[in-house]
């Protein structure tokens, strides 16, 4: 977690959410009242989409008690995964919506039933606009903030703003061409494939920081680099690293001259951790000092 306070990071967070839930519940019930009344799919479809945001922002807002707490004799290691169980909720809840518009799109193909108003199209306009300004709020608050599920919320943000675009196109293109209702239900395809997409990269995500996904190659690499920058590190092997949205542990096996004391390789092994803890936001470092024997420096 980032240099904030428990308190401080929920604050933020909830803010954000809040003020999303606020908007969602607008949008949501526009979109669904006219796409009802005007017989749109695209438009009801995406009423849906904007309805189950508030089912994740709830899951967020719930979920982020629990995973910000420190780490207590029950959870030495915290509880950092529960983000990523609530980042892969998020991702199942757009699956399902992606779902529900698919089918309901493929099961109405054709029915010459929209009835275009220019409300509609104010609505589905707006959705966009405020949508795609959630995105950029929260996500940059995500960022800040290391959160892999504010992220991924942002990201259900951000796929209603472009559902809410081939929406948008779809009416005005039937206004102008009246007999192309078909293409209501395309939009509402399009719509579904979008959040298809979205929601396979969040689950992707959260399975990574489930099983415990290590740290990309060229970060493993210049962590190491900087670790044998430190006096006295000789060698180093059996790196392993596991992240977990904003929480990173690293093991390290450093080796050094094989008639260090104790308390001197104790010492250095402290050093290499503070070093590599404050230069690359580490959660933690255990670091196994082993002597640098003559075998293993003809070996190297």
């Amino acid at each position: 977690m980032p240099p904030l306070t428990v308190q401080t990071y929920q604050a933020q967070l909830k803010r954000v959410t809040w003020l999303g839930v606020f908007c969602n519940v607008l949008l949501a019930s526009l979109k669904i009242l006219f796409g009802k009344l005007g017989s749109s799919h695209a438009l009801f479809a995406d009423g849906i989409h904007s309805l189950s945001d508030l089912i994740t922002d709830a899951a967020l807002l719930l979920g982020s008690r629990f995973w910000s707490e420190p780490a207590d004799e029950a959870h030495p290691y915290g509880h950092s995964k529960l983000e990523a169980l609530i980042t892969f909720f998020i991702g199942g809840v757009l699956f399902a919506v992606a779902l529900r518009i698919l089918l309901n799109s493929v099961v109405t193909f054709g029915s010459e039933n929209l009835r275009f108003s220019w409300v509609m199209v104010v609505v589905a306009a707006a959705s966009v606009i405020i949508k795609e300004f959630l995105y950029q709020k929260t996500y940059r608050l995500g960022v800040k903030l290391e959160s892999q599920a504010l992220k991924a919320n942002a990201w259900h943000h951000r796929t209603d703003a472009l559902s809410s675009l081939p929406v948008l196109i779809v009416l005005l293109l039937t206004r102008v061409f009246p007999k192309w209702y078909f293409l209501d239900n395309v939009g509402g395809i399009l719509v579904s494939f979008m959040i298809f997409y979205a929601a396979f990269e969040i689950v992707r995500s959260a399975f990574d920081a489930l099983i415990d996904k290590g740290l990309p190659q060229d970060k493993l690499e210049a962590i190491e680099k900087t670790a044998l920058s430190v006096p006295g590190v000789l060698m180093i092997h059996a790196v392993r690293s596991r992240v977990n949205g904003s929480v990173t542990f690293l093991d390290m096996h450093i080796l050094v001259e094989k008639d260090m004391t104790v308390y001197e390789g104790h010492k250095l092994s402290h050093t290499v951790r503070d070093l590599l803890v404050e230069k690359y936001s580490l959660s933690d470092v255990l670091i196994h000092v082993e002597p640098f024997t003559d075998e293993e420096k003809e070996e190297h």
